[in-house]
Parts: structure tokens; sequence; C-alpha cells
């Protein structure tokens, strides 16, 4: 990838999406080439999660879903976030997928909020 952005060919926005190249390409991933490719061999992977044990969650819990997040589908998170009981959802346009990083003490202190009660969960 980089060595095609060096030689002027266009290079697409692959987001947070890891490929093999990039343990040639980039020297701080090179030691990592093995295990990554060991990892990439497994094919019986069991599922990411259970929607069933989601949907009977009795924890407390509120999450910030971006309208124009560039790494993750905003219907595809409002979906997800359904399939969770008592999930409370921020939806916000203020951040593009790293709210947390950009602003740590606002987005906390929001979410605690709309868990507490003390804020809507419209941003």
């Amino acid at each position: 990838v980089a060595a095609a952005a060096r030689a002027g060919s266009r290079v697409y926005l692959t987001g947070e999406m890891v490929f093999p190249a990039l343990f040639d390409d980039m020297a701080g991933l090179r030691s990592a080439k093995g295990v990554a490719e060991a990892l990439a061999e497994v094919g019986d992977w069991g599922p990411l999660y259970d929607v069933e044990v989601l949907g009977r969650n009795e924890v407390p819990v509120a999450a910030m879903v971006y309208y124009n997040d560039m790494y993750v589908d905003f219907e595809l998170s409002v979906k997800s976030a359904e399939a969770i009981k008592g999930l409370r959802t921020v939806v916000s346009s203020e951040y593009t997928h790293g709210g947390l990083r950009a602003d740590p003490g606002k987005v906390l202190e929001r979410l605690r909020a709309v868990l507490t009660g003390t804020a809507t969960q419209e941003a």
C-alpha cells in the first residue's frame, strides 16, 4: 500500500481493515506477520457475540453512535444496539468514530448522564 502510494498509484481508503501487504510495507508490523498469517488461517471462529444473551442483558449500558462514522455503518449500529436489552444509545454528529479519543471526558460524561437519567439520549 505504501509503495503504491509513493509510486503515484491510486490507493483507496480501507478504514480499519488490515491487509497482508501491510505486514511487508510497514516496518512496525513486520514482526507480527507470522502471527497474523496464522490467525488468518483459522477457519473455525465461533460467533463474535450471542444475540440471545445480549437480548437478556440486565447490566446498565450506554453507547455512542455517530451519524458520520466512516468505519461503522449508522443503520447497522442502530440495528445492533436494538438487539441489546436496555442499551441506551446517544446518537451524535459531533464526532466521527473517534469521539472517545478526541474528547474522552465529554463523551464519557454524556454516556454517564444518559445512564443516570440526567440527560436525554439525543446529543
